[in-house]
């Protein structure tokens, strides 16, 4: 998942392998991380805009930023009090802004 950037500084949280239920054809699969940060949401954003690069573009996808590149692969920055995809690892207590980087493959 090297399309995206990595926030200067920010700490992986987890990178977890979800895979749906088998059917008739291949299921789906998703690979993500989770990062945090103590920068702010809005530092955190505007960083992300500024350096998204040609390969990305904007999603319509949860979060206050949401970008996304070829072959599925998508990055979205959360207020760590917000909803999010999460693990067992969680932000600290000075960490204010969570980026999940995931990539969809199979049927989606």
């Amino acid at each position: 998942m090297d399309v995206f950037v990595a926030y200067p500084g920010a700490r992986q949280l987890c990178s977890e392998h979800v895979v749906g239920a088998p059917g008739p054809s291949p299921p789906m699969h998703i690979e993500w991380a989770s990062y945090a940060t103590a920068a702010s949401l809005s530092e955190v954003t505007a960083w992300y805009r500024a350096h998204r690069g040609d390969a990305t573009e904007p999603a319509e996808a949860g979060g206050d930023v949401a970008l996304e590149a070829k072959a599925g692969k998508k990055l979205s920055v959360h207020d760590s009090s917000s909803s999010y995809p999460t693990c067992e690892n969680k932000p600290a207590p000075n960490e204010h802004t969570v980026i999940i980087v995931s990539q969809a493959t199979g049927n989606y």
